[in-house]
């Protein structure tokens, strides 16, 4: 589907902006202010219909409808900054998993909060 044509990447000076690309038309679709720090992981649903992202603090996890960038929900993966290792969504979208330097493995369940 077109969904699953999208590139999503951040860099050190975006400060916290994703920047959502369309393969095949070749043009920029969105920009999203995801967090207020630089983005460290970035993980794209299955269907190609949500993103999910971390800042490098780790604290929140914030998640965005693709490709126009609206945010469908925030998870607060705790108070004290983590590096997170991993972030993804399971295979049926109602589930997203972080793994971090904390020894811990949230899930979180799903839920658009529009």
């Amino acid at each position: 589907t077109d969904k699953n044509n999208i590139v999503c990447f951040s860099s050190n000076k975006d400060e916290g902006i994703v920047r959502v690309f369309d393969l095949m038309l070749l043009n920029y679709k969105s920009n999203i202010m995801a967090h207020k720090s630089p983005i460290l992981r970035l993980a794209i649903s299955y269907s190609g219909e949500y993103l999910a992202t971390s800042s490098c603090k780790g604290t929140t996890i914030n998640v965005f409808g693709l490709p126009r960038g609206e945010r469908l929900a925030t998870y607060k993966r705790g108070i004290n900054s983590a590096y997170i290792f991993w972030l993804g969504f399971s295979m049926n979208n109602d589930k997203i998993i972080t793994t971090s330097d904390t020894g811990t493995i949230n899930i979180f369940d799903f839920i658009k909060q529009e």
